[in-house]
C-alpha cells in the first residue's frame, strides 16, 4: 500500500488515467510469519527448478487471498478467469502451504498428457545423468511411475532403475535354488510375455515350496534395488527379457561368490 501513492503520482506526472488498484492480503509462511527466504523457495524460478508446473503454480497462487464461489480448488486458467471477482478477495493474511502446493502439482502431473509430461521431464532426467534416447520408452516409464511423484524433479529418482542397473541385491541362501532355476527357465523361454512368465513363477513356487511373500519382494529388490514401487508386472514388462536375465544372473553370481 505504501507504493500506491508513488504510483498515482507517476500516472499524474505522465497525465495518464490511473487504473483501479486492488491489493491482496499479505502472504505468511506456515509459521504465521511474513513469507521470506527463511521459509525456503520464494521465487518462481526456484519453483521451476524444483519441478513445479506453471499450471499448478498459477492455480495455487490464485487461491492465496481469493476463493472460488463454490469452494473449488483445482481450477484451469479459463475457470479462474471466469470465476474471478474482486469481491472474493479476503482481507485476512493467506498462509503459504508448501505441502498443499506439492499435492496440487502432483495432481497436474498425473493428469496432463504423458507426451507433454515427457517433454517437461526430460530435462530433469538428463540433469541427473540419465540419458533419454527413446522418448517413447520414457513415456512408458512415466506412465508407470508418475503416480509416485509430485514434482518433475522427483521422477528420475522413481525411475532410475529403468535406465541404470541398481546396486547388486544379495539373494537369501534359502531362496538360492528357486532363483537359479528361474534364471534357467527364463533363458529358455522362446515366448517372452507376462502370462508365460507368471506361469513359470507359479510352477517354481510350488516346486520349491516357497511362499509368494518371500519370493516376490526379493525379485523386486533384485530388479530395482527397492523394497517398494510400481506393480512388479509393469517393471518386468518395461525392463524386458535381456535386462531381467542380466540382473537375475548378477544377483545369483553374488550368492555363489560368498
Amino acid at each position: 500500500l505504501s507504493n500506491t501513492l508513488r504510483q498515482l503520482a507517476l500516472y499524474e506526472a505522465f497525465e495518464k488515467a490511473p487504473p483501479v488498484f486492488a491489493h491482496v492480503s499479505t502472504i505468511l509462511g506456515p509459521d504465521g510469519k511474513k513469507l521470506s527466504k527463511r521459509h525456503g523457495a520464494t521465487s518462481i524460478e526456484a519453483f521451476r527448478e524444483m519441478g513445479y508446473l506453471p499450471e499448478a503454480m498459477v492455480n495455487y497462487l490464485a487461491l492465496l487471498g481469493w476463493s472460488h464461489p463454490e469452494g473449488k480448488e483445482l481450477l484451469t486458467m479459463e475457470e479462474l478467469i471466469d470465476a474471478f471477482s474482486l469481491d472474493r478477495l479476503s482481507p485476512n493474511p493467506a498462509i503459504f502451504d508448501p505441502q498443499k502446493l506439492k499435492w496440487m502439482n502432483g495432481h497436474y502431473m498425473r493428469n496432463i498428457p504423458v507426451e507433454d509430461l515427457a517433454k517437461r521431464a526430460k530435462f530433469f532426467f538428463e540433469k541427473e545423468g540419465l540419458r533419454v534416447e527413446d522418448e517413447g520408452y520414457l513415456m512408458k516409464v512415466l506412465n508407470v511411475v508418475r503416480e509416485r511423484a509430485d514434482t518433475l524433479s522427483e521422477l528420475p529418482k522413481e525411475a532410475i532403475y529403468f535406465f541404470t542397473d541398481p546396486e547388486m541385491e544379495e539373494i537369501p541362501e534359502e531362496l538360492k535354488g528357486i532363483f537359479e532355476e528361474l534364471l534357467e527357465e527364463t533363458r529358455k523361454l522362446t515366448d517372452w510375455n507376462l502370462e508365460r512368465l507368471s506361469e513359470v513363477f507359479k510352477a517354481l513356487l510350488k516346486k520349491h515350496g516357497v511362499r509368494p511373500k518371500d519370493f516376490y519382494p526379493t525379485l523386486r529388490r533384485v530388479l530395482t534395488g527397492r523394497n517398494e514401487g510400481p506393480e512388479l508386472v509393469s517393471i518386468i514388462s518395461l525392463l524386458g527379457r535381456e535386462r531381467f536375465v542380466e540382473r537375475l544372473a548378477r544377483a545369483i553370481e553374488g550368492v555363489r561368490g560368498r
